[in-house]
């Protein structure tokens, strides 16, 4: 009968135990951890992990932000002076003025090595081009942004299932910038004589571009062009279209889409 009893009470206090909800911390560096929060002071935050009991402290700077087990979430500043969102109490505020970049859509016709990089890349570069262009407004950081997709199961693939509105409160961000990069290979010409060459016999195209893209066809040097269109979108919190454009670019090299991506973060008036 004592066995049947302790058989019961652990059956029960097992259930119980996958039953519970835990809360969850995003650290500003993409790291996750799950637990259960003590106690929140003004300047940190007393945590044990699943499973433990032992209490750690970790400073709020180096939180973007706790999903409570009870469903709610707060969003924390990652500095005194930091325009990431906030909350206060029980409501979560955004910050109008910061915008997310998303991961870029890359289609190509051309397979290389780091292709599925591509979409990061792009960000990457949108990224800080936004901040030269667009000096009114603050960015989150694509680690920021990228960690919060990803732990909710977002790959740049999976973004189209969303509305950029559910994104940007995702995000706790006012606007979202998204686009697509079209990379289409156009063939081969011969190098002209006019193309200057570097130490390494690689030719750089006016305008700062390098193509790498040269080869060598019956003795003569050859190099593969490019024809590539940038799209731009950005949107606000509630989803409504800020800013779209299509730019096909001038130049025929694989990076162009820099070059292109500048040209329309300077035209969005925003």
């Amino acid at each position: 009968m004592k066995r049947l009893f302790s058989f019961l009470f652990l059956a029960i206090t097992m259930a119980a135990q996958a039953q519970e909800k835990f809360d969850e911390i995003l650290l500003t560096n993409g790291v996750e951890y799950v637990g259960k929060v003590r106690e929140i002071t003004e300047k940190e935050v007393k945590f044990s992990h699943k499973g433990e009991t032992l209490v750690y402290t970790i400073a709020k700077s180096q939180i973007f932000r706790i999903a409570f087990a009870s469903g709610r979430t707060e969003i924390f500043s990652t500095t005194a002076n930091s325009t990431e969102p906030t909350a206060v109490a029980d409501k979560v505020v955004y910050n109008k003025n910061m915008i997310a970049v998303l991961p870029f859509r890359y289609v190509s016709n051309k397979a290389f090595a780091g292709w599925d990089e591509m979409a990061y890349k792009i960000q990457e570069e949108a990224y800080v081009q936004s901040l030269i262009n667009l000096p009114r407004y603050s960015f989150q950081s694509p680690a920021v942004t990228n960690a919060i997709l990803l732990k909710k199961g977002i790959n740049p693939q999976q973004l189209r299932a969303y509305t950029m509105d559910e994104i940007a409160n995702l995000l706790g961000v006012g606007m979202v910038m998204v686009g697509e990069v079209n990379l289409r290979s156009t063939g081969f010409s011969q190098v002209s004589a006019q193309t200057v060459f570097q130490n390494n016999n690689k030719p750089v195209w006016p305008g700062g571009f390098f193509n790498s893209n040269t080869t060598i066809v019956n003795n003569r040097r050859v190099v593969e062009n490019f024809a590539t269109n940038v799209i731009l979108r950005i949107y606000n919190e509630s989803g409504a279209t800020l800013f779209v454009r299509s730019k096909e670019s001038f130049w025929s090299t694989p990076d162009a889409y820099k070059i292109t991506l500048n040209y329309l973060l300077k035209r969005t008036g925003l």
